[in-house]
């Protein structure tokens, strides 16, 4: 994903506790938490319909819930890094189980703005576009011209 939004940006939705943005393949959830913050302090659980970020010593998850679209649990991933000296932050990344889906929140009952999901959406159709001219041929024209008709249906 970092290829892709150094060249076109991306655009994040920001709550209470956490910041998340997404790709035609995958969803970037970041999580900031206190600098003395270590790993085995943390639970992070990711299931094709579970996300659940929370302190194990606090009965208060950060984020709880099934996700807005399925995941690909086994290709998802979370690491703890440093964000800077007073904070580090818990990354997640997020395999879309249907690549291309728009996602209208990180979890199944959140909802963002219509504003910053046509923004969303216009950044994932410049991003398959890109990815589509850039590669030497389309595996199927007619079909890949249909997919920007449907997306832009959406």
């Amino acid at each position: 994903m970092a290829d892709f939004d150094e060249k076109a940006g991306t655009v994040d939705v920001k709550t209470k506790d956490y910041t998340w943005t997404q790709t035609i393949e995958e969803v970037a959830v970041s999580v900031p938490v206190p600098i003395t913050t270590r790993g085995r302090d943390l639970e992070v659980v990711i299931k094709n319909n579970l996300l659940k970020v929370k302190f194990k010593n606090d009965p208060k998850a950060i984020i709880d819930g099934e996700p807005y679209g399925t995941v690909k649990a086994k290709e998802s991933i979370w690491t703890l890094e440093d964000r800077d000296k007073e904070t580090k932050e818990v990354r997640i990344l997020l395999q879309k189980a249907i690549s291309h889906e728009s996602w209208k929140g990180l979890l199944k009952g959140d909802a963002i703005d219509s504003f910053t999901a046509d923004q969303m959406d216009r950044k994932m159709m410049l991003e398959k576009t890109t990815q589509a001219s850039t590669s030497a041929v389309p595996n199927d024209p007619k079909n890949w011209m249909k997919d920007l008709g449907a997306q832009n249906e959406n």
